[in-house]
């Protein structure tokens, strides 16, 4: 009987960790269906590798015949019918062990010894992160570190999206409706789970579902909560039930997901400061649940370090150790199929790129008027507004919402029907209502599906002529010079009334997490989980803050971002953008609509970050540490 993958991967790679020959494993694997597969993970070939600081020759961690989760994981990864990852496997491959061999090996953990290891790993927005630190995770566990903390951003959302990812990739205990699980694998040693999917189950609100034998028997603790005073104190005041000495044979890792956003201490001194402050809330509740394991990693991810490597390494005058990544920083590559800054924001003289520009009135002089920018930022927050579902006095808008019409229609036309399809309104940072966006967005949706369901054009009449006429026209001069093989504009026009039929959910997501609030913010978290939608989901999303972290919007084409920024920082700007990331089969789609100044913005970000990254290139070459920052 043929083994499946995870079975026959983990049998050679064990081999392999033995005696080192290639050679071997391909002559007594040739005829597995899998040999292809299992050698490029064993010899590790890949285009480009992660930059690393310091130099490292560690190599304890082995791939044992014991191991069953980093195997499992792999076997997803590499299936081309439910991950379809198997380039960028390679790399996660790689890269994890990497990372594992700076931690230390849980399983030589001696009396009275501490291990105490804190890194960083820098990706890329929206590259993939999450399936890097699964994979680093599921090593984790196989080598023997018992307690794995994920922190997954402030909101509910994303700790639950975060949550339920994990739930399918690598424990197993939540099926995908595109079957992209590990539900069919038994494990010898399951998951414990004192966090679940949904709302009302983070850690500090499912007490009656954790002991503390779920950390000191031999199965693996998987705990995924918000970076919230509530669960980091419920953390604490849990691992306190155990002793000291049993808390030294506990081995940790803690895995701090965009470890930029709220983890740091903002209230540090500054140079020449001798006044002792106490750190931020959250940033001393992190620190002092670290400082309850003598044997512990602290791992932060982000895609914009630019805070991280201006903690201070020895100490902030405060109580316990700090964050900053003194043990190793690395740098991983981007994935092929990676849109980041270089395509979407590309510099002067190379090809137009995505970016369309919505006019703002010039803020330097006084008397000028208000341009579309201004006006959607005023009608944004105005709860008697009432605007006309003719978009017209919001041309680029209009031409936004035109642009994710048509984009949704090729997409049919080129077999992506069943995908999701989404777009981004950011106007402005409020917790007021974005009412009135949203109701303008909506009543244009029913106006333009009236207008287009007929096949023929010539029983319109009036308004509904109009924006016939207006899609049509924008589809010829916008798409058929910029996209590859463009379709006629009758078969686009087919491609709209199905996409139509389909059906448009126009959601306000509002950054207001008040108590008030918290019946709508639930609603909120169910109307946006694309899980539900297992024929795809077509999404207009209009909010500030709640989008502009860490949440996914699944196959995001068409943005239209104008929030301004007084005082723009590089990292907030830089997650900001939600367009980042993998857009196969529609990558000459993506439509960006935003204001000259943010567009200037990103630019001066798109060049610090090339700045960041070479200076980890530099001082990797000159074999230097994270000291040296």
């Amino acid at each position: 009987m043929q083994l499946p993958f995870r079975e026959e991967y983990r049998n050679a790679a064990s081999e392999f960790m033995k005696h080192k020959s290639p050679g071997k494993i391909k002559r007594k694997y040739r005829r597995s269906p899998h040999i292809e597969s299992i050698m490029r993970h064993i010899t590790g070939q890949v285009e480009v590798k992660a930059s690393e600081i310091p130099p490292s020759d560690d190599e304890w961690f082995k791939i044992t015949e014991d191991a069953e989760y980093w195997p499992a994981y792999l076997e997803l990864l590499n299936d081309p019918e439910r991950k379809n990852m198997q380039g960028p496997a390679v790399s996660i491959d790689i890269s994890t062990t990497n990372i594992l061999n700076r931690l230390f090996d849980p399983e030589s953990i001696e009396e009275n010894q501490s291990n105490q290891r804190y890194g960083m790993v820098v990706g890329y927005v929206q590259s993939g992160k999450t399936a890097h630190y699964t994979g680093l995770i599921a090593k984790a566990a196989d080598s023997g570190y018992k307690l794995i903390v994920v922190l997954s951003g402030l909101y509910n959302d994303l700790r639950e999206q975060t949550q339920a990812r994990l739930c399918k990739e690598l424990t197993g205990v939540l099926e995908d409706p595109k079957g992209c699980d590990l539900s069919d694998v038994v494990y010898s040693r399951p998951w414990h789970h004192p966090t679940q999917p949904g709302i009302g189950k983070d850690f500090h609100e499912m007490a009656e579902y954790r002991n503390l034998s779920m950390i000191t028997d031999k199965r693996p603790t998987l705990v995924v909560t918000k970076k919230n005073k509530s669960p980091l104190q419920a953390l604490i005041e849990w691992v306190m039930g155990l002793s000291p000495s049993e808390r030294a044979k506990i081995p940790l890792l803690l895995i701090d997901d965009e470890c930029d956003y709220a983890s740091l201490n903002t209230n540090a001194p500054k140079p020449g400061d001798t006044m002792e402050r106490d750190p931020n809330r959250i940033n001393a509740l992190l620190r002092e649940f670290l400082s309850l394991f003598e044997n512990r990693a602290y791992i932060g991810y982000t895609a914009s370090p630019f805070a991280n490597v201006f903690i201070h390494p020895d100490g902030d005058g405060t109580r316990f150790k700090t964050l900053y990544p003194r043990d190793f920083v690395i740098s991983l590559p981007p994935p092929s199929g990676y849109q980041g800054f270089a395509s979407l924001f590309p510099t002067e003289g190379e090809h137009k790129g995505p970016i369309r520009i919505v006019p703002e009135r010039d803020q330097e002089k006084l008397n000028s008027p208000n341009l579309e920018a201004d006006i959607v930022r005023t009608l944004t927050d105005d709860p008697y507004a009432d605007p006309t579902a003719d978009m017209d006095e919001y041309p680029q808008l209009k031409k936004a919402f035109a642009s994710y019409v048509i984009s949704g229609s090729i997409r049919t036309l080129r077999g992506q029907g069943d995908k999701h399809h989404s777009m981004l309104i950011h106007t402005k940072h409020t917790k007021k209502s974005m009412k009135p966006i949203q109701k303008l967005v909506a009543s244009a949706s029913t106006v333009w599906r009236e207008s287009l369901k007929r096949r023929d054009p010539n029983v319109l009449h009036g308004h509904h002529l109009d924006v016939y006429e207006y899609i049509m026209n924008y589809y010829i001069d916008e798409y058929c010079r910029e996209i590859d093989n463009p379709p006629p504009w009758e078969q686009v026009h087919e491609g709209i009334r199905i996409f139509f039929r389909k059906g448009i959910r126009v959601l306000e997501i509002n950054s207001d997490t008040s108590a008030n609030s918290k019946r709508d913010e639930n609603q909120l978290i169910h109307e946006l989980n694309y899980d539900q939608y297992k024929e795809g989901s077509n999404v207009i999303a209009i909010g500030g803050n709640r989008l502009s972290r860490g949440l996914t919007l699944e196959g995001l084409c068409v943005s239209y971002f104008i929030r301004r920024s007084t005082e723009p920082k590089a990292d907030t700007m830089m997650q900001m953008g939600r367009w980042f990331g993998y857009r196969s089969g529609y990558t000459d789609l993506i439509r960006i609509f935003t204001t000259a100044s943010l567009n200037e913005q990103f630019d001066l970000i798109r060049q610090m970050e090339e700045f960041l990254r070479s200076e980890i290139d530099r001082l990797e070459a000159a074999g230097k540490t994270p000291d040296d920052f």
